[in-house]
């Protein structure tokens, strides 16, 4: 039985990403281990991040310093893992800076 890959919108989608219960944690990996400094526990950079975004819409990722943007952003472009929970992403996800290039070249 062939299965569609994941992140193949179906014609009736009309969710175009999904995150459930996102976590990303970091602190414990062989970084950790080597350093000189006393291990720590586990440091979650996003803890519990549930949302759901219509196909066509925009997002825009806001926060304070250190409030876990750029973990977000590396969890939906697939360059890291989440620790915990589930994303789902039905299509592409496009960079804004191809489109604030291409406002500002017209």
């Amino acid at each position: 039985m062939n299965e569609a890959p994941t992140n193949v919108p179906s014609p009736a989608s009309s969710v175009a990403i999904e995150a459930v219960d996102l976590e990303k944690a970091y602190g414990a990996g062989l970084g950790a281990l080597l350093s000189p400094r006393a291990v720590r526990a586990q440091d979650p950079a996003l803890a519990g991040v549930t949302f759901s975004l219509p196909v066509g819409a925009a997002l825009a990722v806001l926060g304070r310093n250190g409030a876990g943007k750029s973990t977000l952003l590396r969890l939906l472009a697939g360059t890291a893992l989440p620790t915990r929970g589930s994303l789902r992403i039905c299509g592409r996800v496009a960079c804004c800076w191809i489109w604030a290039r291409a406002w500002l070249m017209r």
